[in-house]
């Protein structure tokens, strides 16, 4: 990660958009609240770099394809760049650097068909060149519908697909696991999903434990409620995990962390309340534990992976609360104890997050993709646990 940390402090500090809500006991602030239109509209996952706050959205911007923008310590935002469709669509993933580069996915757009729509691409945008596509994937073989972001393991690039890679899953195929090469712009196929037994619809970014990356699918399995896999980095081997049954979780969308040996997580749905639960599960053996299940009033429907922060794990729901608009939580690893932090009202402050935290300096930024204004069009915040 590039940037220096007095920059980073001085956006942890600075003035903002909108004053703090005083209707939850910490301390949330609206950075920026997106129009919908020109600077973009529903906010996916952030990046600090520079002292600044990079991310995506996944709609608005000049042709209405999603956007690539930063936010600066005033809290004021710039578009770097606006989709259009040959060069990316939906950029659903955040974005990470990889030297002076951003690079992201985008789900739709590309030179490729896809019933005219793409399927999706490799983006890079360079500080002098603007933005390039520097893979656009075919829709079969090599997979479509990159919906997670990319992680870097020895200067390789790695990612999901959620369909294509095969015939399976009515013939759409039921997505891949990638390796790229920056400096060849050649994306490889290393595992395909065939929906059975070893899953579908793998939507979620990876993390790399030891050997292996680590990722969820949000299908498939042996009851059919996805799975939690491993690809071994060597050989390409993929080994299930865990598969979900439903009581203990169903549908994983989001990407894995790794805390002190253990596998932590959110299932969209599933659990005692069928609302969702967060997880913890030995790599190893595959022991799942369900720590919490979602009842509605404390949240619903987690769509964001977590964050541990000085041994604490924290995380939104985008659903659920006092509100119904989604809440921000905090849950010890151990115990499973989990306490609302904050209930968003959908107003000035936003709603229904499904972006995971980033932790600076003890300071957490997020972004909603509804509220904020009155064109709906997200916010990105920060929180004072």
């Amino acid at each position: 990660m590039i940037g220096s940390r007095l920059a980073l402090a001085a956006l942890i500090t600075a003035s903002v958009l909108f004053a703090p809500l005083a209707a939850n006991s910490q301390t949330l602030t609206t950075l920026h609240a997106f129009g919908g239109s020109g600077d973009g509209s529903k906010p996916g996952p952030l990046l600090s770099a520079d002292g600044k706050l990079f991310g995506t959205t996944s709609a608005g911007g000049t042709a209405g394809r999603g956007t690539v923008f930063e936010i600066t310590a005033a809290g004021a935002e710039k578009i770097i760049h606006s989709f259009g469709g040959p060069d990316g669509a939906v950029p659903y993933a955040g974005v990470m650097t990889y030297g002076p580069y951003l690079i992201g996915t985008t789900v739709l757009g590309g030179a490729n068909p896809c019933s005219g729509n793409g399927c999706g691409t490799i983006f890079t945008i360079s500080p002098q060149a603007g933005e390039t596509v520097s893979y656009s994937f075919q829709g079969n073989g090599d997979g479509k519908l990159p919906e997670s972001g990319l992680i870097e393991v020895g200067g390789v690039l790695y990612g999901t697909t959620a369909l294509g890679g095969g015939n399976g899953c009515g013939g759409g195929g039921c997505g891949t696991v990638f390796k790229f090469a920056p400096g060849t712009n050649l994306a490889t196929v290393i595992y395909s999903f065939a929906g059975k037994n070893d899953g579908q619809t793998p939507a979620a970014g990876l993390i790399r434990v030891g050997d292996s990356l680590y990722g969820t699918t949000a299908g498939g399995g042996a009851s059919g409620q996805g799975t939690i896999f491993a690809i071994n980095l060597a050989t390409g081997a993929e080994r299930v995990v865990h598969a979900f049954a439903g009581s203990d979780g169903a549908q994983p969308l989001k990407a894995l962390t790794y805390v002190r040996g253990r596998l932590y997580g959110t299932t969209f749905g599933g659990g005692a309340s069928g609302n969702g639960t967060v997880f913890s599960i030995d790599p190893v053996s595959g022991a799942e534990t369900v720590l919490h299940s979602f009842g509605g009033s404390d949240g619903a429907n987690p769509l964001a992976a977590l964050v541990e922060v000085k041994g604490q794990l924290y995380g939104s729901t985008n659903g659920g609360g006092a509100g119904g608009f989604g809440t921000l939580f905090r849950i010890d690893a151990g115990t499973g104890n989990l306490k609302t932090l904050y209930n968003f009202s959908g107003g000035l402050d936003g709603a229904n997050p499904a972006a995971a935290l980033i932790n600076c300096d003890g300071i957490l930024f997020g972004s909603t993709s509804h509220g904020g204004s009155s064109s709906d069009g997200g916010t990105v915040f920060k929180f004072q646990p």
